[in-house]
């Protein structure tokens, strides 16, 4: 057993001092190739990535004419690079020890520009590039305005109104009214009107202010969206105040004035055609919801054969600042059936009316010439005898020896005919005795 245990013993220690040589044999060579790498192969190549991009404005002449890089997103380009120098000086670089440099170089007005991308060492490191990806860059410039826009509405695609009543977008308030935008001069000199989003969903019966409203989009004239990245503002929030209004459908009728007793109005106004035979209304007048018919006057006599004519549309008595949806409706005669004939009253047959004591009065006037419309066959057995012709003086104020006054015809025995001439008469006024007295 002595002697097993001898030879195991010198067998180990045999073994260590084997391993101990490889060990020694191992460092050595790397020592000995570290040494020839240096001496025979001073230089190698070494490929390093994600290396970020720097655009250096300072001193160029994009700084000198107020540009800078308005493109979106380039801080993330990245470049790759294979460099080669010397071993102990780019063997421990990083993506960390170099800069992508891009110099804006002949930058003299705003637009896009193609500029190359430099890579170097932030500690002045030496190298050549053996590639590169990539190698240029497509960069936009501007210089930097501020501009305050007043055309500020709201979008409310969410927002409803309860029966009979209607949103007033025209008189939407936004407040604040004006908003100051920081950006791309040519940029903001695109933007035509600001809209304010309001996305609650929301049921209104009254007039309702929205309140903190965050979301707003900048649009050009042609009502296309501007992206706003990167723009700065002197207001982040708005509030909105939503007018609700009346909004009620009124039937058109027509109402005759300046008629002679026994006019049949109803004849004529059955003739009168509309267009269109209603409006829309839009009111803060909530008596409006009882009202179904909105009035318009036409003097008999204008309504000629050839009657077509087109009547502006009054708002009165429909609500401040109500508007309609049409300003004008267009009349027309439906003459079918319908003539005319002129007729010659004396001023023999012209009586005067509410004659003002302590006058006398006489007519200058020696005849006149009406033209009678109606149903044909009663204008053929129509004649001058048939015409009753009155001046009402109850309200005229004696100034003058003779004055002029408007004459009214009327038909008794034909309640469908009706004259179209407005007649005039001189008359004389002197004073009687009583006034002497």
């Amino acid at each position: 057993m002595s002697v097993l245990s001898k030879l195991l013993k010198r067998f180990i220690g045999t073994a260590r001092k084997e391993v101990g040589i490889i060990i020694y044999s191992v460092v050595i060579g790397i020592a000995a190739w570290f040494l020839i790498s240096i001496t025979i192969y001073p230089t190698t190549p070494k490929t390093i990535h994600n290396i970020p991009v720097v655009v250096e404005l300072e001193g160029t002449t994009a700084e000198e004419k107020g540009l800078e890089v308005i493109s979106k997103n380039w801080e993330e380009t990245v470049v790759s690079v294979t460099i080669k120098g010397n071993r102990s000086q780019i063997g421990s670089l990083t993506a960390n020890d170099l800069v992508a440099r891009v110099k804006a170089e002949n930058v003299n007005t705003a637009g896009k520009y193609e500029l190359d991308i430099e890579v170097v060492s932030k500690e002045g490191i030496e190298f050549s590039v053996e590639s590169q990806s990539p190698r240029s860059i497509n960069l936009s410039f501007d210089s930097i305005g501020k501009k305050e826009f007043t055309n500020i509405t709201a979008s409310m695609p969410n927002v409803t109104t309860v029966d009979g009543m209607t949103k007033d977008m025209e008189h939407i308030e936004v407040t604040p009214g004006s908003i100051t935008v920081t950006g791309p001069s040519s940029a903001l000199e695109l933007i035509d009107h600001f809209v304010v989003l309001i996305p609650d969903k929301r049921e209104l019966n009254e007039t309702y202010t929205f309140t903190n409203c965050k979301e707003f989009h900048a649009y050009d004239a042609s009502n296309k969206e501007i992206d706003l990245s990167g723009f700065g503002y002197d207001e982040t929030s708005f509030s909105v105040t939503v007018p609700v209004k009346v909004q009620k459908e009124l039937d058109l009728k027509l109402q005759l004035v300046n008629c002679p007793s026994g006019f049949n109005t109803d004849f004529l106004l059955d003739r009168l055609m509309l267009n269109p035979g209603s409006i829309i209304v839009t009111s803060d007048n909530k008596e409006l919801i009882n009202q179904s018919f909105k009035e318009l006057t036409i003097r008999l006599s204008d309504i000629t054969l050839d009657y077509n004519q087109r009547l502006e549309i009054s708002t009165d008595g429909l609500g401040s600042e109500a508007t309609t949806d049409v300003g004008f409706v267009d009349v027309e005669l439906n003459a079918e059936g319908l003539t005319s004939k002129e007729l010659v009253v004396k001023g023999s047959d012209i009586v005067l009316l509410g004659k003002p004591a302590g006058y006398d009065f006489s007519l200058q006037t020696k005849s006149i010439t009406i033209t009678a419309i109606g149903p044909a066959a009663d204008i053929e057995m129509l004649t001058a005898a048939d015409i009753i012709a009155t001046v009402d003086l109850s309200t005229q104020t004696i100034t003058d020896s003779s004055f002029n006054q408007n004459v009214s015809i009327s038909f008794p025995k034909f309640k469908n005919v009706w004259s179209v001439n407005v007649n005039n008469v001189w008359i004389i006024a002197e004073p009687n005795s009583a006034e002497y007295e």
